[in-house]
């Protein structure tokens, strides 16, 4: 008996010894991610930046929507700030350490868009209280808030306008306008007999105004001291409410074909903010370039730069070479004396064609090309989770949607109650975005967020990113490999992109960076294959970036 005791005891515990073996072997490996391979360089290299050049989040209020369906509001925005930012450049796992935010459509507008009052905002999105409450949480996570302004037009709806017409309608016959009221008659483009295209007639009266093509909508003039002193006066009413700059959109249709004047505004505009806010960062959005507008000391953002037809997009599915992108890049950097600006999307055209599963590393090259300039650099709220433009008014679904089975099949049934909160929870749990929610998005190393915090984390962590211009390596860049040296005190980096399917090598035996041999200081990836430098030969991964030091 004590034979088959000591007997049973062995095989209970061969058996034991053999299951724990199994349990063993059963446990998977931890899986590679562009994440985890990214983090292995970057940690050692991502420190507490600089946020002057920021990255700023592109917001249109309306458009965040509650997930009830209620249009956004700025209180909607304020809420969501610490999603944003948490004020600490650090935690990049808690925020997207984003230090800026610009407001778009925020300026009280009649139903065709356009503006009515300068200084007004719409009573729909929020009141003048809302707006000082955003900036003040805004600017206390280290995020200033700039304003997007139209100051090629007014709408017809405006008083100025109106009165306008009210004078023209009463002329007596052989009145002059001119004689009875010359400084009205200066704040609009109004000429008799100019039946001509973009021009208007006023009533039955032989005087037309000049409107925006193909519209009705008025032009000002610019140089009226009355449009200046009302948007002085919108400058400093937002000024005293927090906002921190302005971006003003179309510079080059401020004016009538007349570069010089667009140029002198925006000089005038930019001082008049300057003399209130000295600290203030302004931007404006120009479509061609022209000589007089490297004397204007704000930031300037190309509008060729942006959206499906931009360089960047153009760039990343091959449609022009790498080389050119970066050529386009220094031209830039030359002409605007540094002071560049780049938005990621614009009017004409979002990248949505490259949010797709097929596309998708070359959508987070265009980020990475994004991110990594210098200057002021916009993304557009959405863009870090891939949301289409038609998906724009889920950026609170995205965020806030239920992230575990438990909490949908919750969310599912409250919705058989009357709770508000409830619907909101089942409508947000029922929502397909193509690639996840927030919470989904963080916890998927491979996806578009991940990569696009490891980005903005690189770029504040180098002085050389974020201030410093860009010059090209004419012998190194091809068709699909661009690589930029950025230099700027006591800091330079070498920035190297593939834009291409395929791995590709550089040699770096005749690179040195301040004065030393070139060694990783950071990558973005697209995939699991990781960068590597054996001897002096680097190697890209397909669609990925690599920082040298």
């Amino acid at each position: 008996m004590k034979f088959k005791n000591i007997l049973s005891i062995a095989l209970s515990a061969t058996m034991l010894l053999s299951m724990a073996g199994c349990q063993q072997q059963a446990e998977p490996e931890p899986s590679i991610t562009s994440l985890s391979l990214m983090e292995e360089i970057n940690t050692k290299n991502i420190i507490d930046g600089s946020g002057d050049m920021r990255v700023w989040y592109q917001v249109n209020p309306s458009l965040f929507t509650r997930t009830d369906g209620e249009p956004g509001t700025l209180n909607n925005v304020s809420e969501y700030l610490s999603y944003l930012s948490d004020g600490d450049m650090k935690t990049i796992e808690e925020d997207l350490n984003l230090s800026g935010i610009l407001l778009t459509n925020l300026v009280n507008t009649d139903d065709a868009s356009t503006t009515k009052e300068f200084a007004e905002i719409n009573p729909a999105l929020g009141t003048n209280e809302d707006l000082a409450a955003l900036c003040q949480k805004a600017n206390s996570l280290g995020m200033p808030v700039m304003l997007s302004l139209d100051m090629t037009s007014i709408s017809p709806e405006n008083s100025q306008f109106i009165a306008l017409q009210e004078l023209i309608n009463g002329l007596q016959e052989g009145e002059d306008p001119m004689q009875k009221d010359p400084v009205l008659m200066g704040e609009f483009y109004v000429e008799k007999d100019k039946a001509e295209e973009n021009w208007v007639q006023i009533g039955n009266s032989p005087y037309y105004y000049l409107a925006l093509p193909q519209s009705t909508i008025p032009r000002i003039n610019l140089d009226s001291h009355v449009w200046r002193q009302f948007i002085i006066t919108a400058i400093e009413h937002y000024f005293s409410l927090g906002v921190s700059g302005f971006c003003v959109q179309d510079y080059n249709n401020l004016h009538v074909n007349d570069e010089q004047k667009n140029a002198d505004f925006m000089k005038w505009f930019d001082s008049i903010c300057k003399e209130r806010k000295p600290d203030c960062i302004n931007v404006f959005q120009y479509s061609s370039w022209n000589d007089v507008m490297g004397e204007i000391p704000a930031y300037a953002a190309d509008t060729a730069s942006a959206g499906a037809e931009g360089m960047i997009a153009k760039a990343v599915t091959g449609a022009i070479s790498a080389k050119d992108l970066g050529n386009y890049f220094e031209s830039n950097t030359n002409k605007t004396q540094n002071m560049t600006a780049y938005f990621i999307n614009n009017d004409d055209g979002s990248l949505d064609l490259l949010k797709s599963d097929s596309r998708i590393a070359q959508y987070k090259m265009a980020l990475a090309l994004e991110l990594m300039l210098n200057g002021q650099v916009f993304i557009t709220a959405g863009d870090e989770l891939g949301l289409t433009s038609d998906q724009a008014d889920l950026i609170v679904d995205a965020i806030a949607m239920p992230t575990t089975p438990e909490e949908e099949s919750s969310a599912s049934g409250d919705l058989t109650g009357a709770e508000l909160t409830g619907q909101e929870a089942s409508q947000a749990a029922s929502i397909d975005l193509q690639f996840g929610n927030l919470a989904q998005q963080k916890e998927n190393g491979n996806s578009i967020l991940n990569f696009v915090i490891q980005a903005i984390a690189l770029r504040d962590s180098y002085r050389a990113i974020t201030e410093a211009p860009t010059t090209v390596s004419q012998e190194l860049s091809t068709d699909t490999l661009l690589v930029v040296d950025r230099k700027a005190e006591n800091s330079e980096t070498v920035l190297v992109f593939n834009l291409s399917d395929g791995s590709q090598s550089v040699d770096l035996s005749q690179m040195q960076i301040s004065g030393l041999p070139a060694e990783l200081g950071g990558v973005l990836l697209t995939g699991v294959q990781n960068a590597t430098i054996e001897g002096q030969t680097l190697t890209l991964p397909p669609y990925s970036m690599i920082l040298l030091k």
